[in-house]
């Protein structure tokens, strides 16, 4: 009979250990997830401020008029120009194609990377959230059967 209670007693602990372990495999496997969302989120906020940036600029174009204006380039680098001389504005469609669209074109062009920028952002600050609740939800059951395992 003792040797039966201690069988089943190895049973269980082995059982508790086994589930501790896929457990803590699954919490890892969640951080790491979690790690990369907010990778993905870091390189996307720059590029939709660059975005908004260049919109900006071209909506600035087309109020301009046959004005002059100054085209920021870049990192303090700037143009003067007309804008009735800038003809198409050259757009990287992806892949290195470049192809060229009319100001009022272009404007909408940015716009849609905006909006799917945005997107996306919002669909992967979801997937953290998700994460992070099921992470919340591991950790009591992880500590139990720490706990559980310790005592035994």
């Amino acid at each position: 009979m003792v040797t039966e209670k201690k069988d089943e007693n190895a049973a269980k602990r082995k059982r508790q250990e086994s589930i501790l372990e896929e457990k803590s495999y699954e919490f890892e496997i969640l951080r790491q997830q979690l790690m990369n969302t907010d990778k993905q989120l870091q390189e996307l906020y720059p590029r939709m401020d660059s975005y908004s940036r260049v919109k900006e600029t071209l909506e600035g174009l087309k109020e301009a008029g046959r004005n002059e204006v100054i085209i920021p380039l870049g990192e303090g680098v700037m143009i003067k120009t007309f804008p009735e001389k800038t003809g198409n504005i050259l757009l990287e469609v992806g892949s290195g194609v470049v192809v060229g669209k009319k100001l009022t074109d272009a404007v909408e062009y940015v716009q849609q990377r905006i909006d799917e920028a945005d997107n996306l952002i919002g669909k992967l600050n979801n997937n953290a959230q998700v994460m992070m609740n099921k992470m919340r939800e591991m950790e009591p059951e992880m500590l139990k059967l720490t706990q559980e395992l310790r005592q035994e």
